[in-house]
């Protein structure tokens, strides 16, 4: 088999909102989120905004624990989906189709969220 060639990304970075979560038709989870990361182009610094998507189980984890301001690292793989509006004009959508999502230290967390520091010394 002749070689075929590679599609993997990996951003690292802060989710820029809530994870948007919903349903289709058929009962499948499905979220989207955004994650941006800056690039150095000559003397300016310019940001980039990577659109992911996540299917079934992994959607669902993310919806239940990916917050604005979580530091995640998540591969995946670039796609692009095309469609046609009502009036026949074509749309293009890049994004990555999350494959892995590892939940880094250092995110923020939700208010309700935050953990209560011991008063005590615990000994592990």
């Amino acid at each position: 088999m002749a070689f075929q060639g590679l599609n993997e990304i990996r951003i690292i970075g802060f989710v820029s909102a809530d994870p948007e979560g919903r349903a289709t038709q058929s009962g499948k989870a499905v979220v989207n989120f955004s994650i941006p990361t800056v690039r150095k182009w000559g003397d300016k610094d310019v940001t980039d905004w990577h659109r992911f998507v996540a299917w079934g189980k992994l959607a669902e984890i993310v919806c239940t624990y990916v917050h604005k301001g979580s530091l995640l690292c998540v591969t995946g793989a670039l796609t692009t989906r095309m469609w046609e509006d009502k009036n026949k004009v074509k749309h293009y959508q890049a994004e990555i189709l999350a494959s892995n999502i590892l939940m880094l230290p250092g995110g923020k967390k939700k208010a309700e969220e935050a953990e209560v520091e011991p008063k005590q010394d615990v000994p592990f």
